[in-house]
Parts: C-alpha cells; sequence; structure tokens
C-alpha cells in the first residue's frame, strides 16, 4: 500500500502602507527558485529530493508533495508531518519580504 499527500499554497502579499493583501502572480518564479534550490543541494551531495513542487491552478498558488510515496509502516506514518514542516520551511524561505504562504481552501478576497 502506497500513499502520499499535498499541500496547496496560496501565496499572498502583505502591503503594510496601505494594509491590503493581494495575491502576486509570481508563483513560476518562486517555483524556479525552489528548483534550483534543490538542484544545488543534490550537486553538493545534500539530500534534498524528499520534496517535489509543482505548479497548481493559479500564477499565485503551488503545490508541494513528498518526492516519493510513504510506505504501510509506522514509520511512515511518523513522517507526513516532518515533511509537510519541511515544506513549509522550504517555501517560506524561498519568499521575499511581506510575502507568506497561506494554506487555505481558497483566498478570501479573490474577485473581490
Amino acid at each position: 500500500l502506497l500513499y502520499g499527500d499535498e499541500v496547496e499554497f496560496h501565496l499572498v502579499t502583505f502591503d503594510p502602507d496601505t494594509h491590503t493583501v493581494r495575491v502576486p502572480l509570481n508563483a513560476y518564479d518562486v517555483l524556479a527558485k525552489l528548483e534550483k534550490q534543490t538542484s544545488e543541494s543534490k550537486e553538493r551531495g545534500q539530500s534534498y529530493n524528499d520534496v517535489s513542487w509543482h505548479p497548481e491552478f493559479g500564477s499565485w498558488m503551488i503545490e508541494t508533495t513528498p518526492s516519493a510515496p510513504y510506505g504501510s509502516r509506522v514509520s511512515d506514518l511518523l513522517q507526513i508531518e516532518q515533511n509537510m514542516r519541511l515544506r513549509r520551511a522550504r517555501l517560506y524561505h524561498a519568499l521575499d519580504t511581506n510575502v507568506t504562504a497561506m494554506s487555505t481552501v481558497a483566498f478570501p478576497l479573490l474577485g473581490v
């Protein structure tokens, strides 16, 4: 039995001057940065292959999954939360100032 998970993130920009929140349309730039970090780490011999990044529906969205499915052991089950935390941390590290990633169903102000 093999299984996995996926977490979808909405990128949002906070403007402290106008007190507004908007979706930046730069997910492809962030994905390129994440993929570059992954390939550079692999070249240095570091294990960085436990995460996979994907574009999602909107150009403000990023999907992340484990690079390989989990197995049927208890130890695999215990890796899920740790892997989700790792993916979130790597994504946050790749974002610009005043940008964050929300894992919500939909961006609350989309279409307003």
